[in-house]
């Protein structure tokens, strides 16, 4: 029952563990950890969480892919492969749920340039007014000015619901 039944949790796992007693073995070889192999062990544990976020957010399972999203928010400093497979959630995932989540998880790297574009970008693109609000909430809360134009697209379009179309003028006055 503790062991985790997903391939991808089963792989981060053993080579997390395999790491950890590796450099726990080096520490009692000479006595004490040393400042290298302390950042060596950090540095793997980072690059093992990533991957295991990464083969989440590619299993068929929608429950796998928020596990995968969920892990990305405890990933300090992603790489770019993380934050695009983030984005390629946001973008393509069937599943609405997943895509708020991502949504969520990118708010934290929300702090690139080129993560706040695509973010821009998506709200142009997606169906679900689910996933459009939470955008529009987003891109209001980082004040970000390129989004004006989108949000001035989506507020006088015919085809978007018109709870939709309110909040999006709502959050052109709020960046204004």
């Amino acid at each position: 029952a503790v062991w985790p039944k997903q391939p991808a949790f089963q792989m981060g796992i053993s080579l997390l563990l395999m790491v950890s007693g590796l450099m726990a073995g080096l520490s009692i070889k000479n006595g004490e950890f040393s400042r290298e192999e302390f950042a060596e062990m950090k540095d793997e544990i980072r690059e093992n969480r990533q991957l295991v976020t990464l083969s989440l957010l590619n299993q068929p399972s929608a429950i796998d892919r928020l596990e995968g999203v969920s892990m990305s928010r405890q990933v300090r400093e992603p790489n770019e492969t993380l934050i695009s497979a983030l984005l390629t959630t946001l973008n393509s995932d069937q599943n609405v749920n997943v895509r708020m989540a991502a949504v969520d998880a990118l708010y934290l790297f929300s702090g690139k340039p080129e993560v706040r574009e695509e973010l821009v970008k998506s709200l142009s693109t997606q169906l679900s007014p689910f996933v459009q609000i939470a955008l529009i909430d987003l891109l209001v809360e980082l004040r970000d000015k390129s989004a004006l134009d989108v949000l001035k697209k989506i507020s006088e379009d015919r085809q978007i619901l018109e709870p939709v179309k309110k909040h999006a003028r709502k959050g052109i006055n709020q960046i204004i």
